[in-house]
């Protein structure tokens, strides 16, 4: 095994079987190649790799009104002084309904609300604004450089408003989910990978989300899937 490859394994938390994922719009690899995929940030289970932390603040606000925050430009700019915000682990929900099926037909994923999506009135809009610091070593950046597709994948039931890399949006149009049924598979985003930053400065990960009254859940992980002549955990 090579070093790079001997590295990656040292700091990537865990390595998810194929059959768990829905959707491979991914870049192929060549004929005697596999597609191994590989998390960044898990669902479960803190990465190895030292993080900052996530930093996270829910807005409620009446139908109609724009929270605050979206007045601020650089809210998900990595600059911005986000230490007056709440510290926050996934998954995020309130009043989650399905949690038994999650836990079903996701067998050893964490399906319970770890930090609560409460709004104030139960009749206002709850705006979720997280702010994800990811630091990421120069062994692990050479091998998301070299690799095939770098993707947010994620489970929710509201809407999924913006996704941003270093300040860099990279969800095209909002996506909306609504019910139990939404969470039925994963989704995901494809992320510029160029924009990924390697050593101690950091990779400021924004999402902007707003849930539904009745119920809210966020969870998601970033994936780096990479081309390899050994198949150790491949997907199709």
């Amino acid at each position: 095994m090579d070093q790079r490859r001997l590295a990656f394994y040292l700091f990537v938390v865990t390595v998810l079987a194929a059959g768990v994922f829905a959707g491979t719009a991914d870049a192929k690899c060549g004929p005697n190649e596999y597609r191994n995929m590989y998390t960044l940030t898990d669902m479960n289970l803190k990465p190895s790799i030292p993080q900052k932390g996530m930093k996270y603040l829910v807005e409620s606000v009446p139908h109609g009104h724009l929270p605050t925050t979206l007045q601020l430009d650089h809210w998900h700019e990595k600059e911005l002084d986000d230490s007056n915000w709440a510290d926050g682990s996934l998954p995020f929900g309130f009043n989650v309904q399905c949690e038994q099926q999650l836990a079903s037909r996701w067998p050893g994923f964490l399906t319970s609300a770890e930090t609560e999506w409460s709004t104030e009135d139960p009749s206002h809009v709850g705006h979720l604004f997280i702010r994800d610091t990811i630091f990421v070593p120069p062994a692990i950046k050479s091998t998301i450089d070299a690799a095939s597709t770098l993707r947010f994948q994620y489970l929710i039931d509201g809407d999924l408003l913006d996704v941003k890399l270093n300040g860099v949006s990279q969800l095209k149009s909002p996506r909306v989910y609504d019910g139990c049924s939404s969470m039925g598979k994963f989704r995901y985003v494809t992320l510029d990978k160029n924009l990924i930053i390697g050593g101690d400065q950091g990779n400021v990960l924004a999402i902007h989300a707003v849930g539904k009254p009745q119920q809210r859940y966020l969870n998601y992980r970033v994936q780096v899937i990479v081309c390899e002549s050994e198949c150790s955990e491949c997907v199709s």
